[in-house]
């Protein structure tokens, strides 16, 4: 299968920083992230992944990456296809709030393009729910929720969605990180991808767990309290809206944070996914509103996710 013209589009749905804080506009254009090359995509037949293969990597040379206007720590890892964490590792003068237009972020390459070979006791534990796949336009859409039941906090998880023909054979696959970098102890959070074509052969697909991460020991001490959310569903469209209070012990004025809607079917499955990276005064109430939209089928229920950094 030709890979020329092929993207994969990270349903993360903002490419850079808006405060939540003053006079805050409704979250609720659809701008799914494009990314420049696709680092960890295969093609063509490929060993069945597991949660402890070393993952594919397309080159051992590493590359540099010009910060523009809205990127983000976060969109510049779906970006490439690595962790945020390999990224700090590779650049540890980089300040991730702090990042200037023009500056240069080394992108990993090689065995710390993905951290590969997660604890064994993990696998077990770590399950994906609602595993769903739509054609959507030309393209394939497809997301899930990876649950945590491992009893220990966990971040920076990655998936790998495993493309199959009707034979069962695999076809491509595509390494992603998760919607959020935290994982904690009985939660949950969206994984997903969007191609913009859709493989040649398709007939399903799967989604494996294939790195994670223990969560850092001593807590940020960072906290978002949501004080009240509603819902309003119309269709392939959802609305979530409500006030947050962001915490935190150490004197910031302003701290940033990630907020994602993912939208349920009847059935549970996820079927859209809307995140957005900002910011947010401490200890003041702030309001957020988010529209997510589905990829094919009514809308159900929106789970509201949110952490702070």
């Amino acid at each position: 299968m030709n890979n020329k013209g092929l993207f994969v589009l990270i349903v993360l749905l903002a490419a850079g920083c808006t405060s939540l804080g003053g006079a805050m506009g409704e979250i609720s254009q659809l701008t799914p992230y494009s990314t420049k090359t696709p680092p960890v995509r295969t093609q063509d037949t490929v060993p069945t992944p597991t949660p402890v293969a070393v993952t594919p990597v397309p080159t051992a040379t590493p590359r540099i990456h010009i910060v523009a206007l809205t990127d983000t720590i976060s969109s510049i890892a779906l970006q490439y296809g690595v962790t945020i964490d390999a990224i700090l590792k590779a650049n540890p003068d980089v300040e991730s709030t702090l990042m200037i237009v023009g500056d240069e972020i080394l992108i990993p390459g090689g065995e710390t393009a993905i951290q590969s070979d997660p604890d064994p006791a993990l696998v077990d534990n770590l399950h994906f729910d609602g595993m769903n796949c739509m054609v959507s336009g030309g393209g394939l859409w497809c997301g899930a929720l990876l649950r945590n039941m491992s009893g220990v906090d966990l971040e920076f998880p990655v998936a790998v969605f495993t493309f199959m023909d009707g034979n069962g054979e695999n076809i491509e696959t595509i390494n992603v990180p998760a919607v959020m970098r935290k994982l904690p102890a009985g939660g949950e959070i969206p994984v997903v991808v969007f191609l913009e074509d859709l493989p040649a052969g398709y007939a399903g697909a799967r989604v494996d767990l294939l790195s994670v991460d223990y969560a850092a020991a001593v807590s940020s001490g960072k906290n978002i309290q949501v004080e009240g959310s509603s819902i309003s569903l119309d269709g392939l469209a959802g609305t979530i809206s409500g006030n947050l209070v962001v915490e935190t012990d150490d004197g910031s004025a302003k701290i940033d944070l990630t907020l994602a809607a993912a939208a349920l079917d009847a059935d549970g499955e996820l079927v859209g996914v809307r995140r957005v990276d900002s910011s947010a005064a401490v200890d003041e109430s702030v309001p957020f509103k988010i529209v997510v939209y589905s990829s094919g089928r009514d809308i159900a229920d929106i789970i509201l996710f949110a952490e702070a950094y």
